[in-house]
């Protein structure tokens, strides 16, 4: 993907910028003009012309995608310019990022920049998140579509996902018309009567799809995006649109910064409000002590660190916590107190496979705790709230107090009000 200082302001212009994005892509010279004409922040060449000819001038936003990656002792930060016709934040909403498969896992960090919020573990994969994440941007800049974020809207598009061939879908809203669009983009091993399966399968639901010039946003090129919608103008409007995003195959030309791990990106927006960089969440050094905890799981880079006891509870109080966690959760309970209890649940397992990794737990006692064979559910309330209580005593006398195991005793005193409450 070309990033260029100083975008093209003239036909001129972007004609060389098409001869370069010629060169360097191997591309025809048709795509490159189209693809100079997007980065110069119009819809295609034709419009460009158009606007140009009357001496309307378009206005670009800089915005900045950042990553940072690990691997094998080494690492780095990759930060990809792109310019926008719009400026971000009317692009999309921070609730928004991870309703968009391309955006999912970035946090916005300033009007201009978003950031991916885990390393990932090499430079080239960093680079291609950046890349898809850029073209989601275009796509919804292009479209001026938002992604669903409501279940009422999931629920209604949900039956779409038995179409035949369904794979990677999508699911978007029309700003202007209010009007629902449905995308999914199965491999193209399907062939082109995937089409018409399509269309007779919808036959007789007053929903129309279409296979619009596009190589789609799920990996370009080994793709086939169709559109779907009860909206025969909004499919016909997006059909045009989409035919002037370029849809490149990875791996893209790198054009964005490589720095050290270490550095932070400051972008404009965020340096002319006065910020300085934010600072990642990163894990604790393994095997570190504080206030009676320890971290576990496997570390990674934009997370900080999950924490347990640092003393481990013996095995025997297991064996005697997890068989009465499971009849808890196998009981008629309210949701709130199935939730909280499953929380507990999940934590202890967690726990216990750090305690005694490897051969310091067998598979027999493994499977009698927490989640082996099935245990009887616990009949009445007040066997219920007695076994919470004994869950409880039993979490006290194994473990240290300590931040952790102080969280986990809240949730089985969440459970333990929920049920009193509900009787």
């Amino acid at each position: 993907m070309h990033s260029v200082a100083v975008p093209p302001s003239s036909v001129d212009g972007i004609k060389r910028l098409a001869k370069t994005l010629k060169r360097e892509r191997s591309i025809p010279h048709h795509q490159a003009l189209e693809e100079a004409a997007r980065i110069a922040g119009f819809e295609n060449l034709s419009h460009a012309q158009r606007q140009l000819a009357r001496g309307v001038h378009s206005t670009l936003y800089p915005v900045f995608l950042t990553a940072y990656w690990r691997e094998n002792g080494r690492g780095g930060r990759e930060t990809l310019r792109i310019e926008l016709a719009k400026p971000l934040a009317q692009v999309v909403r921070r609730n928004q990022l991870n309703a968009v498969r391309q955006l999912a896992g970035f946090r916005l960090d300033a009007d201009d920049h978003i950031e991916r919020e885990l390393d990932v573990e090499r430079q080239d994969t960093a680079q291609h998140y950046l890349h898809d994440a850029a073209s989601a941007l275009r796509f919804m800049v292009a479209t001026g579509l938002v992604p669903v974020t409501t279940q009422a809207m999931h629920r209604k598009l949900r039956y779409l996902q038995k179409m035949p061939g369904h794979d990677h879908p999508s699911e978007w809203l029309d700003t202007a018309s209010g009007s629902w669009l449905y995308m999914d983009e199965p491999y193209d091993h399907h062939g082109p009567e995937l089409l018409d399966r399509r269309r007779r399968w919808l036959r007789d639901s007053n929903v129309s799809v279409v296979a619009p010039a596009w190589k789609g946003l799920y990996v370009p090129g080994h793709s086939v995006p169709y559109l779907v919608s009860a909206d025969a103008a909004l499919l016909a409007q997006l059909s045009r649109k989409v035919a002037t995003l370029s849809g490149e195959a990875s791996p893209q030309h790198w054009s964005g910064e490589s720095d050290r791990y270490g550095t932070a990106f400051l972008s404009p927006a965020r340096e002319a409000a006065g910020l300085k960089p934010r600072r990642r969440p990163m894990p604790a050094w393994r095997g570190e002590v504080r206030r009676g905890a320890t971290p576990y799981g496997r570390p990674v880079g934009g997370a900080a660190s999950r924490w347990r006891p640092a003393v481990a509870m013996p095995i025997g109080m297991h064996l005697k916590v997890g068989p009465l966690l499971h009849g808890l959760c196998n009981s008629r309970l309210p949701k709130r107190v199935q939730d909280a209890l499953s929380v507990v649940r999940s934590e202890l397992d967690n726990w216990v496979m750090a305690e005694y990794p490897g051969d310091a737990m067998s598979q027999e006692q493994f499977q009698a705790m927490y989640y082996g064979e099935y245990i009887d559910p616990v009949e009445g309330a007040a066997a219920q709230l007695w076994t919470i209580g004994e869950v409880h005593a039993l979490l006290r006398q194994g473990y240290a107090d300590c931040p952790p195991l102080n969280s986990l005793l809240k949730h089985l005193e969440k459970a333990r009000i929920g049920l009193e409450k509900s009787g």
